[in-house]
């Protein structure tokens, strides 16, 4: 059987978008990775970028977050233009970026990398606070706190990188391939997690993955990705009732 899936009863309108983006445009040299790209995500709303290897889902994410600088096109966060603006602008205007490989320090303790995930954050009560959030949302970390990251198992490893980044308090979560390397059931769980963040935290997320099934049961929307453009965007749920996507990829 099928797990359930979980949705709010609406996804948010554009008019209600956290994150809006129009006509963005970016690449590497002369060489444009992502091109005209227009999409929106909105409060606590889950929105999956599908496509194939090389379509420019992480160059999407990296302009977003400010990792790479676009060429052309506008990027609204929380309605104000942030475009140009840094990635550690970013983070404390309330963005997290999750990177698909390397996403944890493999040489310091779990209580460490969740610590430098809240190096925005003066008061030690909401670092505390936010800790035990992270914690409690996966347990197995607290059992993990003093064992060096990089002797955690793959799925152990993707939770602490989704907490580091929760330990910077983000309204706008960019997730790249969280159930890489993970199988199916520890994938949908760890999705799961993230799907109940938003329901519950009002966190929004926008995650690319490669597993399209296991994404689109946790998400409320996805665009489709091919050759740097956006070919499709519709509800997760109609998405999943096609079956089959090999004709998107």
């Amino acid at each position: 059987m099928a797990p359930e899936m979980l949705h709010p009863d609406s996804a948010p309108s554009q008019d209600a978008a956290l994150l809006s983006v129009r006509n963005l445009t970016a690449g590497y040299g002369k060489r444009e990775a992502i091109s005209d790209v227009t999409l929106h995500v909105g409060r606590g709303e889950i929105v999956s970028l599908l496509g194939h290897n090389g379509a420019g889902k992480t160059t999407l994410l990296k302009s977003l977050f400010g990792l790479l600088k676009a060429t052309s096109g506008e990027v609204e966060f929380d309605g104000r233009a942030c475009a140009g603006r840094s990635h550690s602008q970013n983070v404390r205007a309330g963005m997290s970026f999750t990177p698909a490989e390397a996403a944890v320090f493999p040489d310091l303790s779990v209580t460490d990398n969740l610590d430098l995930g809240a190096f925005t954050i003066t008061d030690s009560a909401v670092r505390k606070d936010r800790l035990d959030k992270v914690l409690a949302t996966f347990p197995l970390l607290r059992e993990r706190q003093q064992q060096l990251a990089g002797t955690l198992s793959g799925g152990e490893q993707r939770m602490l990188s989704i907490g580091i980044a929760l330990m910077s308090g983000p309204r706008l979560m960019l997730l790249d391939e969280p159930s890489l390397g993970l199988t199916p059931a520890l994938a949908q769980r760890v999705l799961e997690r993230i799907r109940e963040l938003a329901l519950f935290d009002g966190v929004s997320v926008l995650v690319v993955e490669q597993s399209v099934r296991v994404a689109l049961r946790v998400s409320d929307r996805a665009y489709f990705l091919r050759t740097g453009k956006i070919i499709l965007e519709e509800p997760a749920e109609v998405a999943l009732s096609r079956g089959h996507w090999w004709d998107l990829f």
